[in-house]
């Protein structure tokens, strides 16, 4: 099994209700484009003239490892996370009052439907009460992939998450189950 099949079976056992897959998918986008806000006032340095925003480190640190750990999902996530680093760049032009705003309202919205989701939907906690890096760096690649199974999108890739579910004995039986759903 792939190391990203693996990271993302870890990732599945704490996210398989419908409602809260599609919670993620909404709210850690949110979380993302409204962190990068303050970080885009942090100017580190300049290339040619173009400044360098620790919210600009954080993308291309984030990229690098969705691309080396799955090409499609991160060639996805790289195009979506980018779009939401220049929006997220816009916003912080606006001034500190605007950003501040932003940033605290996505973070509570972002931060609330996650737990809310987990709390209530999945009878868990979230996972980054056990994993921070999967829950700040991968989460955001897992919601790509989230999204292309649903599609039908590397159902191989799925079926090995699937696999590693049941050996592990993580797949929940329950109606919803968002990787259950799938594979009817």
């Amino acid at each position: 099994m792939s190391n990203f099949a693996r990271e993302m079976a870890f990732y599945t056992a704490y996210h398989q209700e419908n409602t809260n897959v599609w919670i993620h998918v909404f709210g850690v986008p949110l979380i993302t484009f409204t962190a990068f806000v303050p970080l885009a006032w942090l100017e580190l340095f300049s290339v040619s003239g173009v400044p360098v925003t620790a919210a600009t480190l954080l993308y291309l640190y984030s990229v690098q490892y969705y691309l080396r750990t799955d090409l499609l999902f991160g060639s996805i996530a790289t195009v979506l996370y980018g779009a939401l680093l220049f929006a997220a760049h816009l916003v912080a032009a606006e001034g500190y009052v605007l950003g501040a705003v932003v940033f605290a309202a996505g973070q509570i919205i972002g931060w609330t439907s996650q737990i809310y989701g987990h709390l209530h939907y999945e009878g868990n906690k979230p996972a980054f009460f056990e994993s921070v890096y999967q829950s700040f760096i991968s989460a955001p690649l897992f919601i790509i992939a989230d999204l292309c199974f649903h599609y039908g999108i590397k159902s191989e890739v799925q079926d090995k998450i699937h696999q590693e579910l049941i050996a592990s004995g993580k797949l929940r039986k329950e109606p919803g189950n968002f990787y259950k759903a799938q594979r009817a």
